[in-house]
C-alpha cells in the first residue's frame, strides 16, 4: 500500500503535460504493440511517415534542416519523457518499435518534424533490430541508435520530406 501511495504522489508531482497524456499514451502503446504483432510491416509503413531515401538517412547525427523554436524543443523533450516513462508501466512488452510509433504520433500531433529510423546490428551470431525517433537533434525514443546500429530504413514527417525534396 505504501508503494501505491508513493507512486501516486510521484505522479501528482509530474507536470500537467505528463499527467493529462499518461493514460492516452499508455493506451496508444498497447494499440501500437498489438498493431506491430498483427499487421505486416508493408501495411503499417504508410502510417509511419514519408519514406526517406537511404542515402539521406545515413547521417550519424540527425539533421532535419528545420530550426526548431525553444518551445518546440521543450515539447519534443516532454514527449520523450512521456513515452519512455509510460512504457515502464505497461504490463505488455512496449518495445522500441511500439515506443517509436507512439512518439511519431505525438510529434505529428504537435506538428513537429521527426525521423523514425530502423537499424540493425550483429550481436554474436544473430541480428538485432532497433527503432528510434529523432526530432531535430533530440532522441525522442530509442536513444541514440546510430551508435550501435546501421540504418536500414527511415521515415520522416511530411515537412521533413518537403525539405529533402527541395534541398
Amino acid at each position: 500500500m505504501k508503494t501505491v501511495i508513493k507512486k501516486l504522489k510521484a505522479f501528482a508531482s509530474r507536470e500537467p503535460f505528463y499527467q493529462v497524456r499518461f493514460v492516452p499514451t499508455w493506451l496508444l502503446l498497447g494499440f501500437a504493440r498489438l498493431t506491430v504483432l498483427l499487421l505486416p510491416f508493408a501495411r503499417l509503413a504508410p502510417y509511419l511517415g514519408v519514406s526517406v531515401a537511404s542515402e539521406n538517412a545515413q547521417h550519424n547525427i540527425p539533421n532535419l534542416s528545420v530550426a526548431l523554436t525553444t518551445s518546440d524543443m521543450q515539447r519534443a523533450k516532454q514527449i520523450s519523457r512521456l513515452v519512455v516513462n509510460t512504457a515502464r508501466y505497461c504490463p505488455w512488452k512496449a518495445n522500441c518499435f511500439a515506443q517509436a510509433i507512439v512518439a511519431r504520433i505525438w510529434l505529428g500531433w504537435y506538428g513537429l518534424p521527426y525521423r523514425l529510423y530502423f537499424g540493425l546490428r550483429r550481436d554474436d551470431s544473430s541480428l538485432k533490430a532497433h527503432a528510434w525517433v529523432c526530432c531535430s537533434t533530440i532522441f525522442v525514443s530509442g536513444g541514440n541508435g546510430f551508435i550501435h546500429h546501421s540504418v536500414v530504413g527511415c521515415y520522416g514527417s511530411k515537412c521533413d520530406a518537403r525539405i529533402e525534396a527541395n534541398g
